[in-house]
């Protein structure tokens, strides 16, 4: 089946029917792709046609288009739908069409195997997808870059290149260790003696239990950096180091200034009168942002808020210096919030949970054997439910690389961009990449 020469049949009848126009050979009618600012699929130039008919080729576009729409009986009952923009008849096919062609390509495909391979480019390409963390289950992050990868790595290879699937599992570090640790501490069924819960006696995936033990760990972390960090904010340094006095005092007083201007920069909205010229939706959308002072209750955030007002500027149903205020108001809040999260890593490394886990990964570092033995045995049932979720959702790898064997030549390069500026170091001594350049985040190394 070839869907041009069955448009190019059903035209020609068209133009017999309406037209008593006879077409010998089916090549001269012309079809073209539909431009991509139209709807269709497939374009008729009816140009060509406007002398010989004497009519305008935008009449002929629309005449044709009618046709072939509303005479199904006559026409095969393949057009869903035109537009016809001046001589251009854009068409747009029934699902049926597309349906029918696919099942044939399916039936040919069935049998030699080949349908729309590429010859051999004598290349190779490889595609690196998912490469999840092993301390919780893949999630939907995780699948929507399983698909993505997964059939870039076919399309390639349909291509004619050599496609060579790959994943790098992040199988060590505290995160691993965090799950591990609240396994030691909360994993015992029923208390003391009766064993530590296994995927089988939990009854669910390997993966999903050292998730719940990692999400149970998280729990436990947030109670216990609670109290230090109230200290923290009350300027109470009793606990801090010296270092971290002078990291703190300075927060302190960044945090004090940032939320003083926070407070100018939202009142400004009122005293500026700036409400008086948004339409109903934006202040709607700005009355379920602004609904109570605590931003963590708020209907939405300021990001999905500067979300709606970009789309709305661009409409130009949204004045610019709202955006603009919004925008302000956006920056301090994420000065703020990054002000809040080096203090809350500062409470969260005086918990004795995470002491305990930041020991933990010393002994694995330290090759200790009991260490081992649990690591080895909680990655072997977190790959265990990997796997069953790639055979369920019907994607594979040709090889797996896991930084538990590359980690300490990545420090040795870490250690170098240091040194180099190309990385730098956070209060909390964690190494960070600034990608602000190329239009990314900063991110941790």
């Amino acid at each position: 089946m070839n869907i041009n020469t069955l448009l190019q049949e059903t035209i020609k009848k068209a133009l017999h029917e309406l037209y008593n126009k006879e077409i010998s050979d089916i090549s001269q009618i012309e079809l073209q792709p539909t431009r991509k600012e139209f709807e269709g699929s497939h374009t008729f130039v009816t140009f060509g046609l406007a002398k010989e008919l004497q009519k305008k080729p935008a009449e002929i576009a629309q005449e044709l288009g009618q046709y072939l729409q509303n005479n199904p009986e006559k026409t095969g009952d393949i057009v869903l739908k035109f537009n016809a923009v001046q001589g251009f008849l854009n068409i747009t096919l029934k699902d049926s069409v597309w349906i029918m062609l696919f099942g044939e390509i399916l039936k040919n495909n069935t049998q030699n195997n080949h349908y729309g391979q590429f010859p051999p480019k004598n290349a190779k390409m490889v595609v690196e997808y998912c490469s999840p963390n092993t301390n919780k289950p893949i999630h939907l992050g995780h699948l929507r870059n399983n698909f993505l990868g997964f059939s870039v790595a076919r399309i390639l290879e349909m291509y004619g290149y050599e496609v060579h699937k790959t994943q790098i599992i992040n199988d060590r570090g505290i995160h691993i260790c965090k799950s591990m640790l609240a396994y030691t501490k909360f994993g015992e069924i029923n208390g003391v003696g009766n064993g530590f819960e296994t995927p089988e006696s939990a009854g669910i995936k390997g993966d999903h239990l050292v998730g719940k033990y990692y999400v149970r760990f998280d729990k436990e972390l947030k109670q216990q950096t609670k109290p230090f960090l109230e200290k923290l904010y009350q300027n109470n340094l009793e606990d801090c180091t010296d270092a971290e006095k002078i990291v703190v005092a300075k927060s302190l007083e960044k945090h004090l200034i940032i939320s003083k201007n926070l407070d100018i920069e939202k009142q400004n909205i009122v005293s500026n009168n700036m409400l008086d010229s948004l339409s109903d939706e934006v202040k709607a959308l700005f009355e379920s942002w602004n609904v109570v002072e605590n931003s963590a209750e708020k209907e939405i955030s300021t990001k999905d808020l500067l979300k709606h007002l970009d789309d709305l500027e661009e409409k130009k149903l949204c004045p610019k210096d709202f955006v603009k205020q919004i925008r302000k108001i956006s920056k301090l809040e994420n000065e703020l919030d990054e002000i809040n999260g080096n203090l809350k890593l500062i409470a969260q490394n005086k918990t004795a949970i995470m002491k305990e886990a930041q020991e933990m990964l010393r002994l694995w570092e330290q090759n200790d054997p009991k260490t081992v033995e649990l690591w080895q045995k909680m990655n072997s049932w977190v790959y265990a439910g990997f796997d069953a979720t790639y055979q369920n959702i019907g994607v594979s790898f040709d090889s797996k690389y896991y930084e538990s064997n590359t980690y300490i030549l990545g420090k040795d390069m870490v250690e170098e961009g240091l040194k180099k500026g190309v990385f730098y170091k956070k209060e909390d001594n964690s190494v960070w990449a600034d990608l602000s350049a190329e239009g990314l985040d900063h991110k941790i190394v």
